[in-house]
């Protein structure tokens, strides 16, 4: 225990007396890392600080670097837990991305590496949301991380998500987010979760997850998960929606018109417009 401590206060100061030029991006702002507006201005004896404009929310990273050029060698991140508003936040350096709970206006974000804590003010407010939307590549157009045109549809108690994914890319990467947050897998050793085709096995949902993998198919997609739950579950099964129209369809009786419009009760020998259901087409009748 003794040489992690210390250990980890070498990296702490190192970080102090190298860092000069401290960034953050995140879901809040679109990714855009090492952005000017987004340095941390130096305070002195190691405390750096940032006033944001806007909402401060989901996933974010802090790390050092140059205007237009993140040094992901020096970096700070999660120790395990969520970041909550006006409480200290004991990073680990190197970590993996922060997660914040809830969203905060007016935020203030200050770092200590002297102390190595991180410490976001401003007016807090729980996660909320309606759905949950699918957010990826998934017909070719380019990651958008605050799209709504993938959502799904909840059941009264917002617990349970279903929709109909149609991926075709020939692999699809994405998430399920959920107001601020970005729910995905576990995969151990790997950068993304692979899934191999349609399945009704149910895989671990968790906040801050992995990028799902997807091929190329239609998906019906089933999200179990307690509202601002941490874990979950997810189900890409086979979308056997279109299979089940045109079997019902099939069964339905076929009424015949003439080719003027005339309905036939008794068709006879001819070429005729038959509806079935919602369903018309020319047959030519024997």
């Amino acid at each position: 225990m003794k040489k992690f401590l210390l250990a980890v206060g070498v990296a702490l100061m190192a970080m102090s007396a190298n860092a000069e030029n401290w960034f953050i991006s995140g879901a809040f702002q679109g990714w855009n890392h090492a952005a000017a507006e987004y340095q941390f201005t130096d305070k002195g004896d190691g405390v750096f600080e940032l006033a944001l404009n806007e909402t401060f929310e989901g996933e974010f990273t802090i790390f050092q670097g140059e205007v237009g050029t993140p040094d992901w060698e020096n970096k700070i991140g999660s120790n395990g837990d969520d970041v909550v508003a006006n409480e200290d936040y004991y990073y680990v350096p190197g970590g993996g991305n922060f997660m914040m709970d809830g969203s905060v206006e007016n935020a203030v974000i200050t770092i200590n590496t002297v102390e190595g804590y991180l410490l976001v003010t401003g007016e807090a407010q729980a996660n909320e949301y309606e759905t949950i939307y699918m957010v990826g590549n998934i017909d070719g157009v380019a990651w958008d991380p605050n799209t709504t045109a993938y959502p799904l549809t909840p059941n009264a108690d917002k617990t349970q998500f279903t929709g109909v994914l149609d991926v075709t890319v020939e692999t699809a990467y994405l998430v399920f987010k959920a107001g601020a947050v970005n729910y995905g897998g576990t995969m151990e050793g790997q950068e993304n979760v692979d899934i191999a085709g349609p399945s009704n096995d149910a895989l671990e949902l968790r906040k801050g997850g992995q990028t799902y993998a997807v091929p190329e198919g239609k998906y019906a997609v089933t999200i179990n998960l307690p509202y601002n739950g941490e874990t979950g579950t997810v189900v890409f099964a086979a979308d056997n929606s279109a299979i089940s129209g045109v079997e019902a369809d099939s069964n339905v009786a076929p009424v015949y018109y003439n080719l003027q419009g005339v309905r036939v009760d008794n068709a006879a020998n001819g070429l005729y417009i038959v509806v079935r259901g919602d369903k018309a087409a020319k047959e030519f009748v024997r």
